[in-house]
């Protein structure tokens, strides 16, 4: 019933993924030579696309759920608070790696947080996506799904 709904930001939510996966495995050798700028390009990557998939759940999906139902305003505003939190960690961490006396096991932390304000952003998202599959007809379903394809 959801599919329609949650195929685009399931998309999304596995590349984010392995781009942790990847910066992960660069935060298991802070001492290899070049790291520092792969752990640049990786976050910097990192938060364009995941502003990219907050810009169109703010500018198309949200304002669409909120005009169909006031009991979506709730947990959208929760996921807004969210997108801004989750973008706040991985510009500290940008900030972090370009100072060169940034603490090693400070990044590790911002980034298990990350994982973990992630893996609960996502749980969120996914349910208001099936309690939308519940309260819309497919119609509607299929016209929220083609909001999120815009660019």
């Amino acid at each position: 019933m959801s599919s329609v709904l949650t195929n685009e930001v399931d998309h999304d939510h596995r590349v984010v993924f392995r781009m942790m996966q990847e910066i992960d495995r660069l935060l298991e050798a802070p001492d290899r030579e070049g790291v520092r700028d792969e752990l640049i390009d990786a976050l910097s990557a990192l938060l364009d696309d995941a502003l990219d998939h907050f810009s169109r759940e703010e500018a198309w999906l949200f304002p669409a759920l909120r005009a169909q139902s006031p009991s979506f305003d709730a947990p959208i505003t929760e996921l807004e608070r969210g997108h801004d939190a989750l973008a706040g960690v991985v510009q500290r961490m940008i900030h972090m790696v370009r100072v060169p006396s940034a603490e090693h096991g400070q990044l590790g932390l911002l980034a298990k947080r990350l994982k973990r304000e992630y893996e609960g952003h996502v749980v969120a998202e996914h349910q208001l996506l099936l309690d939308a599959a519940k309260a819309l007809s497919p119609e509607q379903r299929q016209e929220l799904a083609k909001l999120m394809h815009r660019e």
